[in-house]
């Protein structure tokens, strides 16, 4: 059964989303951790509040890694070496917080057509994931960004073939960065979508905007999760707790996924 994710992302306006999140039954999906430069600063008080004000909280807990620049993979050793410790870092927060899931960005470039990047790509990202995946008990959430369609995520899956590593399908980057349709994603992928972060957008930019505030195909993308028998957690990826609920109402008055 799918559960529903609100996103919280600036720690002074958590408490609203904890309490609304823990009246309503959902869960969090903590998006500060996503911004490389959180580390840089005193982040251990703050990692620490989210410890004591989650204590109580008995939903599902999930993090949003950071992702700007990232290449745990790159060719450049210093590049590599400071992308994994980054990744470290956000994969220590969310044991703090006893999360399920975590939610990281694949680095992969569409602009580079060499069949041989992708392959690297693929070999290496299977293997580097696997390695963390084999002293961790997270599900690790690889999202697409600029992904033209899905069958490196496909390949990656089959490559690393751990029932640990999992899709979350992000509706806006898909509007404005897939040259397929919307179905094939879903059939090529299925339930190894996992996780969907769910946004608006006209397909221009992604403005991460409430479901209904823009043109993705929400009919269809309830049509195909029930043609290919997903059952996919949902992040409302809107910003706030307004727009969360705006979110919810829209989803709910449509009758699309998880309310069909």
């Amino acid at each position: 059964m799918s559960e529903i994710f609100l996103q919280p992302y600036k720690p002074e306006n958590f408490e609203e989303l904890l309490d609304y999140a823990g009246e309503g039954g959902h869960n969090l999906e903590i998006a500060t951790f996503a911004s490389s430069a959180y580390w840089d600063g005193d982040w251990e008080p703050t990692l620490d509040d989210y410890r004591k004000r989650l204590r109580d909280f008995e939903g599902i807990i999930s993090i949003h890694g950071p992702f700007m620049d990232l290449h745990p993979t790159s060719l450049d050793r210093r590049i590599a070496a400071v992308s994994r410790e980054r990744i470290e870092q956000a994969l220590a927060a969310a044991k703090t917080l006893n999360a399920r899931y975590a939610v990281f960005h694949g680095g992969f470039n569409p602009l580079i057509k060499q069949a041989s990047y992708q392959r690297d790509w693929i070999k290496k990202t299977a293997a580097f994931w696997n390695s963390v995946l084999d002293r961790s008990p997270l599900t690790i959430m690889i999202e697409n960004v600029w992904e033209p369609s899905p069958e490196n995520f496909r390949r990656l899956l089959d490559t690393a073939r751990s029932p640990q590593l999992k899709i979350c399908f992000d509706t806006g980057h898909a509007n404005v960065f897939s040259e397929v349709d919307l179905e094939n994603w879903f059939e090529i992928l299925r339930d190894d979508i996992a996780y969907i972060h769910v946004n608006d957008n006209y397909g221009q930019a992604d403005s991460e905007s409430v479901p209904g505030r823009g043109n993705f195909d929400w009919p269809k993308f309830s049509r195909l999760i029930r043609k290919y028998k997903m059952q996919p957690n949902i992040v409302l990826e809107v910003g706030g707790l307004a727009n969360s609920k705006t979110a919810i109402a829209y989803l709910s008055e449509h009758r699309i996924y998880p309310f069909d």
